[in-house]
Formats: structure tokens, C-alpha cells, sequence
């Protein structure tokens, strides 16, 4: 009875195992090449396409930033969900079992920003600033749809003004609100009969906020 009591407990130690395996081995990697990861400052250099491809290996959807040196000596790794609120689980898993690391700070979801003044976004060798695009938001089933509005917006663009919408709210409101408080996105021009109503991009934080504190979901500082 003993020896069946062992083989069912080994069986769990090795089912346990083998369930974290893909997480173990991707920091196990970063533990090993974590220096050289600290020490690289362009994206040519060959680390950092092996960084990409061993965070593959555990989910080719994520994507990742680094930040420079911080003031304390550490940079950042932020592991993101590419915008898609189905990689939310990856990224909290991947997060969950990062060790303890001297020189580095392990992040899920892509933060908020709070000084964007200045800001710009380049698109088919045309840039926009952060401070030339208004929005409005809509109430939808709990969540809030936004309109953002672009000067010299046309519709044959739109992937392109789109993708440059999703990432000022990415840092405006950080990812993790943008995938799960946010119900649609709307893509104008400052010609839109709506434009009138609309306002500076910059303010979308405080509405957004308050709104769902009204509501009793206050944004998730555990999402960072």
C-alpha cells in the first residue's frame, strides 16, 4: 500500500513538473544570460533576437520591453499581451514564476505613462503627437468605448491610425485596462461632426478612472 501511496506521489511531483517546464526554462535561460541581457543597448544586437525566441518558446503571441537603467541601478522587463485580452493568462503565468532578480524588475502589461507631452508616433514617414488627438467616450455595457480624432485622418489609412490609436492608449490608460475596461475603438477625423465635443487626449485618464470608481473597479494596481 506504501509503495502505491509513493508511485501516485511521484507521478504528481512529475506531473507538476512537467506542467511548469515552459516557464522554468525560459527563466532559467534569463537567469543564465541575464548580464548580457542588462548590458544591451540596440535591438540588432544577437541577445536580444535570443531573447525573443526563447520567450517564443513558452508563447510566440507575448511581446516584451526594456527599459533603460533606472535611478536604483535596475532596468525593466515589462512582458506584454500584444493587446490581446486572450494572453492575459500567459502573461500572469509567465510573471507569477519570475524569480527574484538583483538588477532587473519583472512587469506584466505594458504601464501607464504619465508625462506624454511631446510624444510622437511615426506612421508611413509621417509622425502624430500625442497632443493633437482628441477623443470621446461612450458607455457600453459596462465598459467605455473611445473615439479618438485624427488631423489628416483618412479612411484608406485606417489600420495604420488604428494601430497608432491603440498604442497612445496603451500608454495613457496601460494595457491591462485598455483589454479589459475598454469595449471599442473608433477611428475619426477632425472633420467628424463629433469632433466639436471632443477632447485633448491627455484627459482620457481622469474620465476613465472616475468612471469606474463610480463603478466600484478602481484601476488594477495589481496589474502592475
Amino acid at each position: 500500500m506504501k509503495i502505491k501511496y509513493l508511485i501516485f506521489a511521484i507521478g504528481i511531483a512529475f506531473s507538476n513538473v512537467n506542467a511548469s517546464t515552459a516557464e522554468n526554462e525560459f527563466w532559467s535561460w534569463f537567469v543564465e544570460n541575464q548580464n548580457e541581457i542588462y548590458s544591451f543597448k540596440k535591438s540588432d544586437e544577437p541577445i536580444f533576437s535570443e531573447f525573443s525566441k526563447q520567450l517564443a518558446l513558452f508563447d510566440a503571441e507575448l511581446g516584451f520591453e526594456f527599459s533603460d537603467v533606472k535611478d536604483n541601478g535596475k532596468r525593466e522587463l515589462t512582458i506584454s499581451a500584444g493587446g490581446i485580452a486572450s494572453n492575459i493568462p500567459a502573461v500572469e503565468i509567465l510573471h507569477a514564476s519570475a524569480p527574484e532578480l538583483k538588477n532587473w524588475e519583472v512587469l506584466k502589461f505594458k504601464q501607464r505613462k504619465t508625462d506624454l507631452d511631446g510624444f510622437k508616433l511615426g506612421y508611413e514617414g509621417q509622425l502624430i503627437e500625442y497632443k493633437d488627438v482628441n477623443y470621446l467616450t461612450f458607455e457600453n455595457d459596462g465598459k467605455l468605448g473611445v473615439a479618438l480624432f485624427f488631423k489628416n485622418y483618412s479612411k484608406d489609412k485606417y489600420e495604420a491610425f488604428a494601430g497608432i490609436g491603440f498604442l497612445f492608449l496603451d500608454l495613457s490608460l496601460g494595457e491591462y485596462d485598455v483589454m479589459t475596461k475598454m469595449s471599442f475603438l473608433e477611428i475619426m477625423g477632425d472633420d467628424s461632426k463629433y469632433y466639436e465635443s471632443s477632447k485633448p487626449l491627455k484627459h482620457i485618464v481622469n474620465e476613465f478612472d472616475n468612471y469606474f470608481i463610480d463603478q466600484g473597479r478602481i484601476h488594477d494596481k495589481a496589474s502592475n
